[in-house]
């Protein structure tokens, strides 16, 4: 048997990525990335407002009555944790959000990917993640958004 006969065509991809870079994925996250800048900066406001609760407690530490100052105390826990939560609910709906955008555009993905693999005669097919080392010259994904851009 021939050297040449063990030949394999070699590719390697990242159909997450090639979904996320399509036209179709940005234009799906234009509306919730606004959405989540809008939340993101509230956190980042409520969190500033924590901080500063929390310097005023301690500088009026000696001058608050005990009750006072544990009302104040139990005040900041009670924002902090539903501070918390607003992030975790936040990056749940943004999990999901993926999820379900991954999910309506991968056979399309798919399709065209079998286009190309059949397109190129491809006998291997690696997940471009899971890859230590590759020529960048066997990176499909870029033609893969590109062909999922046009439609093919």
């Amino acid at each position: 048997m021939s050297l040449n006969s063990w030949a394999l065509e070699v590719a390697v991809v990242d159909v997450r990525i090639a979904i996320f870079q399509s036209a179709a994925a940005q234009e799906a996250l234009k509306k919730p990335q606004d959405k989540i800048r809008v939340i993101e900066q509230q956190a980042k406001q409520e969190n500033k407002d924590l901080q500063d609760m929390s310097a005023a407690l301690k500088r009026d530490e000696l001058t608050l009555s005990k009750e006072e100052f544990e009302t104040k105390q139990r005040e900041i826990a009670q924002r902090n944790a539903a501070l918390r939560n607003k992030i975790a609910n936040m990056q749940r709906e943004a999990q999901l959000l993926e999820q379900k955008l991954l999910a309506s555009l991968k056979p399309k993905a798919e399709a065209i990917l079998k286009k190309i693999i059949e397109e190129k005669k491809l006998d291997l097919i690696l997940n471009s993640q899971a890859s230590v080392y590759f020529k960048t010259e066997l990176d499909i994904t870029n033609e893969l958004t590109r062909r999922m851009n046009e439609g093919s």
